[in-house]
């Protein structure tokens, strides 16, 4: 019986060894983005930054309005937490909007290349495709357009 039993276990083993240089053998395909890049290479990020400047500047105005007749130190300081929230929502929401969009471009390219897995440059030291110019292409083509000179593609 105990021959029987260290024969499963050497299968067992040996089983275990095979699948994992089988797994080690078939790397994944390592692409990476410059993130920041890709953010304000995006084609709404102009209109995006734009109506994050219109809400500044709304807040601003409302912040003074609302601080005018104000002395109180402790109400000033509820004032400005308030407004400075306020404007963090806008801040995230068009941030989120970006990113989502950026997600999504990302992983339509990582598809059409067989990337498997896609990382950001800024933890990249060595190899990977650099799939940034291909995720600008792809966003710009969505929208209709070509990528503008300005954008000094990598």
């Amino acid at each position: 019986m105990s021959r029987i039993s260290k024969f499963i276990r050497l299968s067992a083993l040996s089983l275990f060894i095979i699948i994992c240089f089988s797994a080690i053998s078939s790397a994944a395909v390592i692409g990476w983005v410059d993130y920041d890049f890709l953010f304000v290479a995006h084609p709404e990020y102009p209109i995006k930054n734009q109506e994050y400047q219109v809400k500044v500047a709304e807040y601003n105005e409302a912040y003074e309005a609302a601080i005018a007749d104000v002395t109180d130190q402790e109400q000033l300081i509820e004032l400005y937490n308030y407004y400075n929230s306020k404007l963090l929502e806008v801040e995230e929401q068009l941030r989120t909007y970006l990113v989502d969009s950026i997600k999504k471009f990302i992983a339509l390219v990582a598809q059409e290349q067989n990337v498997d897995i896609v990382l950001s440059k800024s933890i990249v030291i060595y190899g990977g495709v650099d799939l940034t110019r291909l995720v600008v292409e792809a966003m710009y083509k969505s929208y209709g357009t070509s990528v503008p000179s300005y954008l000094n593609l990598p």
